[in-house]
């Protein structure tokens, strides 16, 4: 028995038979200056969720990897595909909200 694919249709099945509103929601990961590497990955979850679960969701489907440690009661994440956050090395990243349909402006949260 596949136990991974068992898993992956658990976290779907459970999402899409939550009560409520509903939200697409669409991560872009861009590494490196010029966008060398570009990852996005889109699920549709229920409205109220935090960014946080919609990562460990993904984590759980087995699209997305990230570590992250608590500091003062929020999640610090420091690890996205096993690449260091590390400021002196000029690795490290923002949080941008994008309105639908442009991708000119770009909102820091």
């Amino acid at each position: 028995m596949d136990w991974d694919a068992l898993k992956k249709k658990e976290v779907i099945h459970d999402l899409e038979n939550q009560i409520g509103a509903k939200w697409t929601i669409q991560l872009s990961l861009w590494i490196g200056n010029n966008r060398t590497v570009e990852r996005t990955l889109t699920l549709r979850v229920p409205a109220n969720i935090s960014f946080e679960r919609f990562m460990e969701l993904e984590e759980k489907l087995g699209r997305f990897r990230f570590v992250f440690s608590m500091r003062d009661g929020k999640p610090y994440i420091y690890s996205i595909y096993g690449i260091q956050n590390d400021a002196e090395e000029g690795m490290y990243w923002f949080l941008f909200l994008r309105s639908k349909g442009t991708e000119e402006h770009l909102e820091p949260i």
